[in-house]
């Protein structure tokens, strides 16, 4: 299973559309970010992104973070779509 770590207008919507995509299942878990253009928010303890930003993936334990890290992750777990 994969958990997609995701905030709501964020890099990380894009890594939503591949997973659809690719046709593997997956969970969305909500985090907060900082968002320095509004100064709102603040980066999520529950994050395992290193800078506590937005993508980040568990794939059975193997975390992944940065949009092209994961999209070459997932493409090449998942060749095909499912």
């Amino acid at each position: 299973m994969i958990t997609l770590y995701h905030a709501p207008r964020s890099r990380s919507s894009r890594i939503i559309w591949l997973l659809e995509e690719l046709g593997v299942p997956y969970e969305i878990r909500p985090v907060s970010i900082f968002r320095p253009m509004t100064g709102e928010g603040e980066g999520d303890l529950a994050n395992p992104h290193p800078d506590k930003r937005v993508p980040a993936i568990d794939h059975d334990g193997e975390i992944v973070a940065e949009l092209v890290a994961i999209v070459l992750y997932l493409s090449e777990a998942f060749p095909t779509p499912a």
